[in-house]
C-alpha cells in the first residue's frame, strides 16, 4: 500500500502532492489506528485561504480518502481526535524535499505555535 498526500494550501495553483513509500504508509495506517473518536462537530471547519490540512488517499476498505486538519482526522465523516497533532508534522516531515523551504518553514509554525 503506497498512500498519496495532498497538502491542501493553494487557490489557483496546484497543491503539493507526494506519494508515501510503504513503510510510511503503515505507519500512517498504525496512526490513524490509534486515535480516538472525537465528538461530533469537533473538527474545526475548513478555511476559504491558506492552510487546509492534508488529504490522504489510498486507504483500504470503505473509506480511502483522509483529510487531517488541526488535530482532527475525518475519516469520510468519522471525526477522529489528534489531540496532540501527531499526525500533522510527520506529513509535513514526508514531504520536505518537495516542498518549497519557506512553505515548509512556515507551516512548522502552524503546527508548533498551536
Amino acid at each position: 500500500m503506497n498512500l498519496r498526500v495532498i497538502l491542501d494550501i493553494f487557490s489557483g495553483l496546484p497543491n503539493p502532492q507526494w506519494q508515501l513509500g510503504v513503510e510510511q504508509s503503515l505507519a500512517m495506517v498504525s496512526l490513524v489506528s490509534g486515535l480516538s473518536a472525537a465528538e461530533p462537530g469537533a473538527m474545526p471547519p475548513l478555511p476559504d485561504l491558506g492552510y487546509r490540512g492534508f488529504e490522504i488517499s489510498g486507504f483500504e476498505g470503505s473509506c480511502t480518502t483522509y483529510r487531517i486538519f488541526r488535530g482532527y482526522v475525518d475519516a469520510c465523516g468519522t471525526i477522529l481526535q489528534d489531540p496532540t497533532r501527531q499526525a500533522e508534522p510527520w506529513l509535513l516531515h514526508t514531504g520536505e524535499k518537495i516542498l518549497d523551504p519557506g512553505l515548509y518553514a512556515e507551516l512548522l509554525t502552524e503546527f508548533t505555535d498551536k
